[in-house]
């Protein structure tokens, strides 16, 4: 058998085991390994991003990235189809089918859902997982819908999560992860127990996509954001300032900068006494100046650990999502900038 340690580093260099070809040298058991395909077409972007994991979170457990321009390439991508567990990031998809919901004026129980509508506690669930988490004022059931909204992304509570989805039915729930294209994301469970949800980088993609062209209207999408995280990342604003700087451009240039921007992410974060998981799914729309109008360039973007010792992710003093996400767009970041720098736009 291959041992944990071997496990490890076969999974960390994204390969795998090829099956039934194993051999006999000297006096161990060899393997042969498969490299698994990259899909980057930014080759020194993903040597940098996966340099930058290797070097903070040392060869242990797992990881993966994923960056694609909508509309265009993937520009990173690594292990983007490997399933991983997605803690607190499957939230997006209860809080897109809550918000399709509303779009389309659904029929509960004879009454039509708006964001005013009151959300109750799950009959037989008290005091139970996920209800065991201590929970704010602002937090405890019933609450309207637009307030358990933001209290889940927001606030990532569970309580309010799972609230909303046994009101619109797990299984429509998951019918939406279906409509979406999201062929690997499950959530089977009880949000914020353990082991019960899994998904891939690439299914979060197609659903940040969906969300921001097609499957909610321009309010709704809105709203979608001012119900979640909408705020820039702040790392891509550090890139934004710096570059600023090394471009002529004003020392306000960066705040004027973020307002451009289009921002939404999800993080999740758990572990189970041993080991610990975390992960952050977004979109993002950077500005650039074309031919003296400002237009927007929106991404997807995605990175996750699984399987890792605990305390390597939590002992951290910079948040995975601030660092690993902003690093993958450097480059676009960095266009963007420079598309101000030669003129023709006022922010």
């Amino acid at each position: 058998p291959v041992n944990g340690s071997a496990r490890q580093l076969i999974a960390y260099s994204g390969a795998t085991l090829t099956a039934n070809n194993s051999y006999r040298l000297s006096d161990a058991i060899r393997f042969s390994m498969q490299r698994n395909p990259i899909t980057s077409t930014n080759l020194v972007r993903h040597a940098k991003v996966w340099a930058m994991l290797r070097k903070m979170y040392g060869v242990v457990g797992e990881h993966g990235f994923y960056l694609r321009q909508i509309g265009g390439p993937i520009i990173a991508a690594f292990k983007e189809t490997r399933n991983f567990d997605p803690c607190s990031t499957i939230k997006t998809l209860v809080h897109d089918h809550a918000m399709r919901a509303v779009q389309d004026r659904a029929q509960i129980a004879g009454q039509t859902v708006t964001l005013s509508t009151t959300i109750g506690v799950p009959k037989g669930m008290s005091g139970k997982c996920p209800f065991d988490e201590p929970n704010e004022a602002a937090d405890q059931l019933p609450m309207q819908l637009d307030q358990a909204m933001e209290s889940m992304m927001k606030r990532s509570r569970n309580a309010p999560t799972e609230a909303i989805r046994q009101f619109f039915d797990p299984t429509k729930v998951a019918a939406t992860a279906t409509a979406l294209g999201m062929s690997e994301t499950r959530h089977d469970g009880a949000t914020g127990c353990h082991n019960n949800s899994k998904a891939m980088l690439v299914d979060f993609g197609k659903l940040f996509e969906a969300c921001s062209r097609t499957y909610l209207d321009a309010a709704h999408w809105q709203l979608f954001r001012q119900h979640a995280i909408d705020t820039p990342l702040q790392e891509v604003l550090n890139i934004v300032r710096s570059l600023a700087a090394a471009n002529g451009l004003p020392a306000d240039f960066a705040g004027r900068y973020g307002l451009k921007m289009l921002s939404v992410y999800k993080e999740g974060n758990g572990n189970d006494g041993t080991i610990e998981k975390n992960a952050v799914v977004g979109y993002v729309a950077l500005p650039f100046c074309d031919e003296g109008r400002i237009i927007r360039r929106d991404y997807v973007y995605g990175v996750f650990l699984d399987y890792t010792p605990i305390g390597t992710v939590t002992g951290l003093s910079r948040p995975l999502f601030e660092v690993e996400a902003a690093e993958m767009l450097r480059d676009e970041i960095a266009a963007s900038v420079e598309s101000f720098a030669r003129g023709g736009c006022t922010l």
